[in-house]
């Protein structure tokens, strides 16, 4: 890693630590540009592994949703010739999971670590099966990690592996990408809402009206 990078990651992880969640979601005013956690239970139609059998993951991905906003009010999806993804990527030889998941995150769209806040209560996990060239095409197990991270205001996109990028405004249910996509969005609307119950202000107990 270059010393820029991991200080950034050193700086995020720092962060982490002492950051609180994200704040609940809500409309965003400042919101300019237009077109993660609970037990994930993957969509009928997703080939998983079989029941009972447990396998180790020989790839991992590592990634993380960006949202902007304070409350978020959009969220950072990447462009491929035929879908939409995260900036994510397979994690290294002797890289930890966040490590990984920060540095595709600035490789992918030039946003350094330590420009975003992660929420430290979210941690998004799925296993599916991929074809790859470098698995000879051999059906292969997948583990996917996602981390939750804010920023706030603009910041520059810098493109080298996609065709271009789009910021989606957070109006859920999203309908965008079902086999990875659509399911981490609906756990990180699950989490938003845990969070803002958990933050919402308590009642004054009613008084009876007797002395």
């Amino acid at each position: 890693m270059t010393n820029r990078f991991a200080a950034g990651v050193r700086f995020a992880e720092r962060s982490q630590k002492q950051a609180g969640p994200l704040d609940s979601p809500g409309p965003s005013p400042d919101s300019s540009t237009a077109p993660l956690a609970a037990p994930f239970r993957p969509p009928k139609d997703v080939r998983w592994r079989p029941a009972g059998v447990v396998l180790m993951p020989e790839l991992k991905s590592c990634g993380v949703l960006i949202v902007r906003g304070s409350p978020p009010a959009e969220f950072l999806l990447m462009k491929h010739p035929k879908r939409w993804d995260l900036p994510k990527g397979h994690i290294d030889e002797g890289e930890t999971e966040l490590e990984c998941a920060l540095r595709e995150m600035w490789e992918e769209t030039g946003i350094p670590a330590e420009a975003v806040t992660l929420d430290p209560t979210f941690r998004y996990e799925q296993e599916y099966y991929v074809k790859y060239v470098r698995t000879d095409g051999k059906k292969t197990l997948k583990k996917l990690v996602i981390f939750l991270g804010s920023i706030q205001g603009n910041v520059e996109i810098t493109l080298t592996e996609h065709d271009g990028y789009s910021w989606f405004p957070w109006k859920p249910p999203h309908r965008i990408q079902k086999f990875t996509i659509d399911p981490l969005l609906a756990t990180v609307e699950k989490h938003f809402k845990k969070l803002a119950k958990a933050n919402a202000p308590k009642e004054s107990p009613k008084r009876s009206g007797k002395d």
